[in-house]
Order: structure tokens, then sequence, then C-alpha cells
């Protein structure tokens, strides 16, 4: 899990991109407008312009031109950094982008394929879940209470939620409510089959989108 200083650095860093992007584009803007204004009362004032006033509009609206240019490249390297995910591997964030329509370019950094495994009794879900448990930094993270109930007396780990005063360095579950803004080595999403509507699909991406190095999903499905 992510220390809290980091995390609140990271938020930081994050904010200070979104003011400079703000700044940038403004400042694009600006530059357009005068590029127009300009290139306007050139055309409009032709006639009455001598040829040192058309030279030096010409100039100007060169300069503009110029100056709007490197404002729109800083702007657009501005949005690939705010719209870049530098937590999760490409091959993590390129599965979470089917469960929501993110404008999120993943980084190039790889590692496994996600994990997408079924189980037929809720005693071989928790069982799955425990021998995939191999680092302190793991989070089962449930879609809700109700499922971390379910789970609660079948893998005995340390419940992170509203009453949580500090972190351990240890496996936890805990639900996407209290998961966001956090980041995990190894993140197992359970009953992967409940997340039905569009409102569930958002859930299991902010889920996903927990882990940094490995995923692993697990739908019960009743046997046949």
């Amino acid at each position: 899990m992510i220390p809290q200083q980091e995390q609140q650095y990271l938020t930081h860093v994050l904010e200070e991109l979104s003011k400079a992007y703000t700044t940038t584009a403004e400042a694009v803007t600006q530059k357009d407008d005068a590029y127009k204004d300009l290139q306007q009362y050139t055309i409009d004032y032709h006639a009455e312009l001598d040829k040192m006033e058309i030279y030096n509009h010409q100039q100007t609206l060169s300069m503009i031109d110029k100056q709007g240019h490197a404002k729109v490249l800083a702007k657009k390297r501005l949005e690939k950094l705010i719209d870049t995910s530098y937590r999760s591997s490409y091959e993590i964030m390129q599965y979470a982008k089917q469960f929501r329509n993110a404008n999120v370019t993943p980084i190039a950094r790889h590692g496994e394929e996600p994990l997408d495994l079924t189980c037929t009794t809720l005693e071989e879900l928790a069982r799955t879940i425990s021998q995939k448990i191999t680092s302190p930094s793991t989070a089962v993270i449930c879609k809700n209470q109700q499922q971390l109930e379910l789970l609660r007396s079948l893998l005995a780990l340390p419940i992170l939620d509203g009453s949580t005063v500090h972190f351990t360095n240890e496996p936890l579950l805990t639900t996407v409510q209290y998961a966001k803004g956090l980041e995990f080595d190894t993140v197992i999403i359970p009953f992967k089959e409940s997340y039905t509507t569009d409102y569930d699909k958002g859930l299991l991406y902010i889920g996903c989108t927990r882990a940094m190095h490995e995923l692993m999903l697990l739908s019960l499905i009743d046997a046949v």
C-alpha cells in the first residue's frame, strides 16, 4: 500500500499539473484571440495602412503564431501527463478500460496479464483468494459491505473501513468505497459477476486500477 505521505505528495503533483494545464489552456485561447483580432484589423484597414504598418502587423502575427504554437504544444504535453496512469501496469490498465470509457494512457510498464477465474462455491472462492495472497501489499476489494461480510470469517483478514485509524503493512479486506485513492501491489476482486450496471462497472474500474502489478478477478457461478 502506498504510504499516506507519498499519496499526499502525488495528489499535490496532480493538482499542480491540473493548474498548469488550466493556465496554459487560457493562454492558448488568449493568443488565438489576439491573432484573430490583429489579423481581422489588418484585413479591414489594409487600404489605410502604410507598408511599414502592414509589415509590423505581419511580424506581430508571426510572433503570436509562434508563441501560440508553443503554448499548444505545452498544453498537449500537460494533457498527456494528466491523462497518463502512473499506477497500474499496461496490462492492468488495458483490462480495466473495458469497464469505463476512460481517456487514460497507460504507462509503458509491463507486467502480468490479469487473471479472470471462476469458482463454483464460496469456499472455493475464499480458498483461491488465500492462495493468491503472497505479498503484504495485497487488497481484497469487495463491491459492498454485504460481500465483505460473506468473506470476513472465511479469510480472517484485517478490515479497512471507516473505522480504520491507521494502515498496516499486511493483506486486507475492504470495499471499493474505502480503497479509492489507494494502491496495492496485488488486488483481488471477488464476485465479479455482481458488477452488472454501468455504475457497477465504474466501481469495478476503480477496483481494478488500485492494482500496480497483479490483478485477479473471481466470479462465483453455481455449478450446473
